[in-house]
């Protein structure tokens, strides 16, 4: 990982910010998913460089070699959405860097019944048998900035929750199919 590529997403009174965001993510997770290798890692990761926790910002920065970034092309991948993203062209990571953080995804638990079925499914047992290890379950409530999605595969929507972890070390591992470090294994991005 060597260079970096920022877009800056431009929202207006016809365009909002939450929907500009889960179109261009959109796109950029079809892109993910087409360069991801046999070992289902990817080449090119994201970063948002203006995270908190109550939002994402306007700017992604995707991460990755020059090549890489090269065939990734964002500047293609998000034609249709010219009018509302800023590209920049491809550039080094500088050399002073303030920090190295991982951005992940974070899973919410959800309702019993959900993952009673899904337990049951995976584990070939019946509802009743799923059901006890589930007893007592209390849903996960998050705060963290999230993009909404529909998934393509499915049709159902979604929240892409985004956690973000500090690393004193650089650590690459690849990225998942979003873009974001794998939470088993993490990739350092560098913040500057």
């Amino acid at each position: 990982m060597t260079h970096y590529q920022e877009i800056t997403l431009m929202p207006c009174d016809e365009v909002g910010l939450y929907f500009l965001w889960e179109k261009v993510y959109t796109q950029l997770h079809l892109g993910f998913v087409e360069h991801k290798d046999e070992q289902q890692n990817v080449p090119v990761g994201v970063s948002f460089p203006e995270y908190h926790q109550r939002g994402l910002g306007k700017k992604i920065r995707l991460f990755g070699s020059e090549n890489h970034l090269q065939s990734f092309d964002a500047k293609e991948r998000l034609s249709r959405l010219e009018d509302y993203v800023h590209i920049k062209t491809i550039k080094q990571i500088p050399q002073k860097v303030n920090y190295y953080t991982s951005f992940q995804r974070f899973r919410i638990k959800m309702n019993s019944q959900t993952l009673i079925k899904r337990h049951a499914k995976r584990h070939n047992l019946s509802i009743e048998a799923a059901t006890k290890k589930y007893e007592g379950f209390e849903p996960d409530k998050t705060n963290l900035p999230y993009i909404e999605l529909t998934s393509l595969s499915k049709g159902n929507r979604f929240k892409l929750f985004i956690k973000t972890v500090t690393s004193k070390e650089i650590t690459h591992n690849g990225f998942g199919r979003y873009g974001l470090s794998k939470n088993n294994k993490p990739t350092s991005i560098p913040m500057f």
